[in-house]
């Protein structure tokens, strides 16, 4: 069997091939695989922001309640490991070598699936995993939109579509309405819906496409929703309501979050799923997802914000939960992909800072120092640079004081180059 390194190495050369949305190759592959997918019921998460806290809320709760649940989360942060979960236990370098080996030997004696991609791969692996642990359940993340994406292929006992906004336009296309069609796609006969979209016109299209398919449609703030108390929020629906929850994920955006993974909880609860309201209020408190706007502190330096922001949407959500948090002075170290609305993430975000540092992580799509300030410098009072994630860093902390605060954003790359970073500094994260 390979080695955990030569297995990465693998899967990150096949990376190269690119994104292909379609459902072919995947199917070929799962086929292959003797169908794995189909040994457990899923929940399947779609959106443009929001979706991975959500498939993080909804796993901790089941887990606390008892079950065995697999998540299946992209990308990573810091390890491959990250993307494939049972409960909170990683799948190991051992376990990743030898699943991956095997998806490897099925695609060579595979035609129609030979040339998988990274992300399809990575996405049979989970299912094969998640088969040979016996997991009652696994929640999956969508990559990207829905219908073509390769999560697609499960029947899913309830789908969540958090929200919608712009991403990836160059595949899911520059109107709301295609994208949420893209999105909608998730959307199976007999399965029903929790949305968390805004805007009347995008959620009736959503509302239109479920009905079409004979499913149940769940609509925030008209058929669920929450209001904030203090530090806690309640939430309300038509059957239950639950006062008083304490969330351990930061930022009022993930209220809306906390909400939809709720819905989707009761909906599992009429299927079987059996999670008493003592599972739900330890596992929002339990809940951890790294790199959203996670706060890291030591004596004597400034708290540190990660937040994975990588489009207009996050950048306004994070901008909201920056208005809450208190600092003196705001840092921002900002590096984004060239194919980012940089304009609109720095219009968003960058007025709130006292100086910002411009970097560019360790990734072929990373836009240039130099693309960024003459796309983002506009936008703030102050402008540094460094090319790199841990020179921007070590800057920052170095000019920020005790009473103010670090942000770290744009993308998850420069968020996870920032993890690792901090990991030698503070030694224990």
């Amino acid at each position: 069997m390979p080695s955990y390194r030569d297995t990465l190495r693998y899967l990150y050369g096949i990376e190269r091939r690119g994104i292909r949305p379609g459902l072919k190759r995947i199917e070929a592959l799962v086929s292959a695989l003797g169908k794995p997918h189909r040994e457990y019921p899923s929940v399947l998460v779609a959106g443009t922001n929001g979706k991975g806290s959500t498939s993080a809320m909804i796993t901790s709760v089941l887990n606390e309640a008892g079950f065995k649940v697999g998540l299946f989360t992209s990308p990573h942060l810091v390890r491959f490991n990250e993307r494939i979960r049972i409960g909170n236990s990683e799948i190991t370098d051992r376990e990743v070598a030898s699943v991956a080996e095997k998806v490897r030997a099925t695609m060579e004696k595979t035609k129609a699936c030979r040339d998988a991609t990274f992300f399809e791969v990575t996405t049979a692996m989970a299912f094969e995993y998640f088969k040979e642990k016996n997991v009652d359940l696994a929640v999956l993340e969508v990559g990207m939109g829905g219908r073509l994406d390769a999560t697609n292929v499960v029947t899913p006992l309830v789908s969540v579509i958090t929200n919608i906004g712009y991403d990836h336009e160059r595949f899911l296309g520059k109107d709301v309405g295609g994208i949420a069609v893209e999105k909608a796609g998730v959307i199976k006969e007999g399965s029903p819906v929790v949305c968390g979209v805004e805007g009347a016109r995008t959620a009736g299209l959503i509302q239109g496409i479920t009905r079409k398919r004979g499913s149940e449609f769940y609509l925030l703030g008209r058929d669920f929703g929450f209001v904030p108390s203090g530090r806690m929020f309640d939430y309300w629906a038509d059957k239950n309501s639950f006062k008083g929850l304490g969330l351990n994920l930061r930022g009022p955006h993930q209220l809306k979050n906390a909400s939809c993974a709720i819905k989707a909880l009761e909906l599992l609860w009429q299927r079987g799923f059996n999670v008493r309201e003592k599972a739900l209020r330890r596992g929002f408190k339990k809940v951890v997802w790294l790199g959203r706007f996670e706060v890291l502190t030591k004596t004597k330096t400034p708290a540190v914000v990660l937040d994975c922001a990588h489009n207009v949407p996050g950048a306004e959500a994070l901008a909201h939960a920056l208005g809450e948090f208190r600092f003196k002075r705001l840092f921002i170290v900002l590096g984004v992909m060239v194919d980012k609305d940089i304009a609109g993430i720095a219009r968003s975000l960058l007025p709130l800072a006292h100086t910002v540092i411009l970097t560019q992580p360790r990734v072929k799509r990373a836009a240039p120092v130099d693309m960024l300030g003459d796309e983002a410098g506009g936008y703030a009072r102050s402008t540094l640079a460094r090319k790199t994630v841990s020179g921007a860093l070590r800057l920052a902390l170095k000019e920020a004081a005790e009473e103010d605060a670090v942000c770290v954003t744009g993308s998850v790359f420069t968020v996870g180059e920032a993890r690792r970073y901090l990991e030698r500094v503070f030694h224990k994260l």
